[in-house]
């Protein structure tokens, strides 16, 4: 192939995609029908698939396991050989007009629908990325800021629960909803990521939903039994280290994401992304349990 076209920058030279007009001569306008193919027909706007990205983008997906997204390389337009087919789909190309295609390296996306000519001389310009990929480049970004839980309870860890007794847990390092936006070239995306949490105390009662960033016990305050009302808390109703039960129960907390994207006329989503720490707890038939002190 033919020499390779200089990067944009160096900063959008990880997120490029394409999306460009099918059998376009440059400045054309195809809503105009200003060009025709060799049969006559109008050349219209064609999306140019992005590999890992649905026809018709508005991008890619994640999953409740998605890590970070591998980034397209760069899209470029590059010279070709001038070729009898070239010129029989330009009739209007002049003599030493220079042919192009989109190359993205392996991203092999050049299936005859990604050609155009330019006046010779002319520079090869950049190629709007579609929205999905600038929604990927978001992702990416966000992505790395996410943390898993930091946990701090009532009984603080190593502390056995006791039955009929509230346990109290919280997220330390809590972080609300994330808002972050960009543009590539003219392509625009904001990008919401939104937090829940939930607690699983592990005895097999199902997961709280907790209201962020979760619940600690006030000394002095009101009873255990009222302050536990509505709080990131679960009373254990069976010992563990008995009848063939655990020596603690395998509780969990979990922070989970959904990310959402909109911009440059689609929309699209990441995730569930999910993070769990793990709250083994170990629960005695006593009298009285430690409620002061934390993790």
């Amino acid at each position: 192939m033919g020499r390779r076209v200089a990067a944009v920058s160096a900063v959008l030279a990880v997120v490029l995609g394409t999306q460009l007009g099918a059998a376009q001569p440059l400045g054309a306008a195809p809503q105009d029908c200003v060009k025709k193919d060799a049969t006559g027909a109008c050349v219209m706007q064609l999306p140019v698939p992005v590999s890992g990205t649905p026809v018709g983008d508005p991008g890619p997906g994640g999953s409740p396991s998605a890590a970070v997204p591998t980034a397209p390389p760069p899209c470029r337009w590059v010279n070709v050989e001038s070729t009898s087919t070239l010129r029989q789909q330009f009739p209007d190309a002049p003599p030493d007009a220079v042919f192009q295609v989109v190359d993205c390296g392996f991203f092999d996306i050049r299936a005859g629908v990604n050609f155009r000519w330019v006046p010779a001389g002319a520079p090869a310009t950049p190629v709007p990325p579609p929205p999905g990929v600038v929604a990927q480049l978001l992702f990416a970004r966000v992505r790395v800021t996410m943390d898993a839980p930091v946990l701090a309870s009532d009984p603080p860890a190593g502390v056995s629960s006791v039955v009929n007794t509230p346990v109290f847990v919280e997220v330390t390092n809590w972080q609300p909803t994330k808002t972050d936006s960009e543009c590539v070239l003219g392509v625009c995306v904001t990008m919401t990521a939104t937090p829940t949490l939930t607690f699983d105390p592990g005895d097999g009662s199902g997961p709280v939903v907790c209201d962020p960033p979760g619940s600690r016990y006030v000394p002095g305050g009101a009873s255990l039994a009222d302050q536990a009302v509505g709080a990131c808390a679960h009373t254990y109703l069976q010992r563990t280290g008995v009848d063939g039960r655990p020596d603690a129960w395998p509780g969990s907390v979990t922070v989970t994401w959904d990310v959402n994207w909109a911009g440059g006329g689609a929309t699209g989503a990441f995730g569930p992304l999910v993070f769990t720490a793990p709250f083994a707890r170990s629960v005695e038939e006593v009298s009285a349990v430690v409620v002061d002190g934390s993790t």
